[in-house]
């Protein structure tokens, strides 16, 4: 893993904040830094497994410069990075710490609780299309810019404060819970897109494309399995969604419900 993605040195020096992922980095190389853990209510008890806030305003130049090139060294041979975000914020580690914790935990429309793991950057890339401006603006609270980075592309990003009025608290509507919950599914076309050399560039367009072909697999074609849902999805941007009513492509999805089979096999039967 090369050197594209590398945090550039004036966004590193001039964030407050980062937030680190315990199940993805070792507890070692953090072990250094003021770090405060961002728990929901009623989750304490899974404090270990939920991310940190690490405090980086307080940190001097020299040992700064140190920490940005551990985490440039880390990027080097991991396939998580070691600082899963930074933030530039006014408010105290306190304030902080707060918003987000609240913002972790989603109520469904069946009042039951959903936990929005915005701190994995394959999440948060997602949210920037999913939520509108005041949504966003109301998850964000304090936050004024976030970077986070996909060590897949070459190049950090960002996600600004909208400039308009928040919401309370972000209230998802069918559409956007359905995009949630397939988040992991696009993650997976996507990585195998990106693959076989589909992809030229990710962003809305493309997640939105690939989120419509993955909704025929289960709303229209009704493939029940992950698998058999990725590769309809993979095909349809592949070969056109023309692709996806050809009579072949039917006969094949109706093989498969009604012989209980997988799709993928016998996409692999047929050559397809």
């Amino acid at each position: 893993m090369g050197d594209s993605n590398a945090i550039p040195h004036r966004v590193f020096l001039d964030c407050d904040f980062a937030i680190i992922n315990p199940l993805q980095v070792d507890p070692s190389e953090w072990a250094g830094l003021d770090c405060l853990p961002i728990v929901p209510k009623g989750l304490d008890a899974h404090e270990a497994m939920l991310p940190r806030l690490a405090v980086l305003r307080e940190v001097s130049h020299q040992n700064r410069l140190a920490l940005l090139t551990q985490a440039e060294a880390h990027q080097r041979t991991d396939a998580m990075p070691l600082l899963s975000a930074l933030l530039v914020s006014v408010a105290t580690p306190a304030q902080l710490v707060s918003h987000l914790a609240r913002q972790m935990v989603l109520k469904t429309p069946f009042r039951a609780s959903f936990l929005l793991r915005y701190y994995d950057p394959l999440v948060f890339r997602h949210l920037r299309w999913i939520f509108n401006a005041r949504q966003m603006a109301a998850f964000l609270g304090p936050v004024e810019t976030w970077h986070y980075a996909i060590l897949d592309t070459p190049y950090w990003h960002r996600q600004c404060v909208p400039g308009c009025l928040a919401e309370m608290k972000p209230r998802l509507d069918k559409e956007q819970w359905g995009r949630l919950h397939r988040i992991g599914l696009i993650n997976a076309v996507v990585k195998k897109a990106t693959r076989a050399s589909l992809l030229l560039c990710e962003d809305t367009a493309l997640f939105l494309k690939i989120d419509g072909y993955l909704k025929m697999a289960i709303e229209e074609a009704g493939l029940t399995e992950a698998g058999d849902q990725q590769c309809y999805a993979l095909q349809a941007l592949k070969f056109g969604p023309e692709y996806l009513v050809e009579a072949k492509t039917v006969q094949r999805v109706a093989r498969s419900k009604s012989e209980c089979v997988s799709y993928v096999g016998l996409c692999m039967e047929e050559g397809a």
